[in-house]
């Protein structure tokens, strides 16, 4: 797949709205440099970001296991042998292929 720069929508829910994959990503003429991927329910009403992928700031690609109110419960760094690029494909499938268990691990620590 390839991504134009900017942000798509990944619906996993009926409509979308309930629970979704925003994926977001900055990129040069060869690369991405930055990314964000994150996954997001509405519980209760209100939009809940559930974990993410991402390279804030220059950061190492890394997720965040998110509480609440939307600190960072947890931050797991991927492998540091990743360019940028790989990493937001790596990040992508693990999170297209494992969402559910992070809705579930969120939902459990509620």
């Amino acid at each position: 797949m390839t991504w134009q720069p900017g942000e798509e929508i990944i619906p996993l829910s009926p409509d979308g709205d309930e629970l979704r994959i925003q994926v977001w990503h900055a990129s040069n003429s060869y690369e991405i440099e930055y990314f964000s991927i994150q996954l997001v329910a509405v519980i209760e009403g209100q939009q809940q970001p559930v974990t993410r992928f991402d390279n804030s700031h220059g950061s190492q690609p890394h997720r965040d296991i998110l509480n609440r109110d939307g600190s960072t419960l947890d931050k797991i760094t991927m492998a540091a042998a990743l360019t940028i690029t790989e990493a937001f494909h790596v990040a992508l499938e693990a999170m297209t292929h494992n969402w559910r268990a992070y809705l579930d691990d969120y939902l459990r620590r509620r």
